[in-house]
């Protein structure tokens, strides 16, 4: 085999695996789409935990609180600032600017990942 046989099979081969990853990069993009337009919509009573049963006599006094954890909602507006304040501090400084997707994070935790050799971390500050 001569040096343009090799060069041509490199390009045909390239050219190939580019084209896989479009169709790859195209078909997981469509299935995204196609599960995020099936979504159910979101409600805030959705999204409310289940509490412990309660269980109250003729005079509605409580006489039994049943389960292993024992949950009492709050709304938003009771959990005091300080509570928010210190949780995101920790968790996640930024969390106010992006809301949930942090990609400033998730491009240095790639950028971690492929130049530590495989030790692969995650979202790490």
């Amino acid at each position: 085999m001569n040096k343009q046989t090799i060069l041509r099979i490199a390009k045909y081969v390239s050219i190939c695996l580019l084209t896989l990853f479009i169709a790859a990069i195209m078909l997981g993009g469509g299935l995204f789409l196609y599960y995020v337009s099936k979504a159910p919509a979101l409600s805030e009573s959705k999204l409310v935990a289940t509490t412990s049963s309660k269980i109250y006599d003729n005079k509605d006094e409580l006489i039994a609180d049943l389960g292993s954890e024992r949950r009492v909602n709050a709304q938003a507006n009771e959990i005091p600032t300080e509570l928010v304040n210190a949780i995101v501090s920790i968790e996640d400084h930024r969390f106010f600017n992006h809301r949930g997707v942090d990609t400033i994070r998730i491009l240095g935790a790639t950028l971690r990942n492929l130049r530590g050799g495989g030790d692969f971390r995650g979202l790490q500050p």
